[in-house]
């Protein structure tokens, strides 16, 4: 098994590393996967985020949602409490730099529950087959996770994907994961 801290170091220094080509392409692979779920079909309200330092790309999956006529928010990160609340946004230009240097909303349409949304795009740092999530060592979105309903859904590029990763009874897992090459339908 190996330690978070290290792997933490390992994948955040090999996605900075990244091409901008490489993050493109299999962002937009990563995202065509996703809308041909069924559980992205289905959802009316999906939560997203925006992506940093190389994560995952979400806007191609924001811009088809705007189609759908899907309701979409973003997270505000609370470092004070170290909490996340979603606020519903239509244009991705409502999105500023906020906590940690992360695109946030600027929208005060806050949601007031969670669990109205169906759909949940998480990023991470590194997944393993049985769902597990790497993040930054926070805590924010497994705090989150502890009583969300919805469908989790953790975005990552396949080289994301690890053997095994130390989990405790803290740690939420995903429903599924999604990468340039499948989709793992965990649970």
């Amino acid at each position: 098994m190996v330690l978070k801290s290290g792997l933490r170091r390992e994948i955040r220094a090999r996605r900075n590393q990244l091409d901008s080509t490489f993050v493109a392409d299999a962002s937009l692979r990563i995202q065509n996967f996703l809308v041909a779920m069924e559980e992205f079909r289905l959802a009316e309200r999906v939560g997203f985020y925006a992506p940093i330092r190389n994560e995952v790309n979400t806007q191609g999956v924001f811009l088809r949602s705007a189609e759908l006529r899907k309701e979409a928010f973003f997270p505000r990160v609370n470092p004070s409490d170290k909490t996340i609340r979603y606020y519903r946004i239509s244009r991705w230009e409502e999105l500023s730099q906020g906590f940690a240097g992360i695109p946030e909303p600027v929208s005060q349409k806050a949601l007031k529950d969670i669990n109205d949304l169906h759909l949940l795009l998480i990023p991470g740092l590194a997944f393993d087959l049985k769902g597990n999530r790497l993040g930054w060592g926070d805590g924010y979105y497994d705090r989150l996770l502890a009583t969300f309903r919805g469908k989790r859904v953790g975005l990552a590029y396949e080289f994301q994907m690890v053997d095994a990763l130390p989990a405790t009874a803290r740690d939420e897992s995903m429903d599924y994961i999604v990468t340039e090459e499948r989709v793992i339908r965990v649970r």
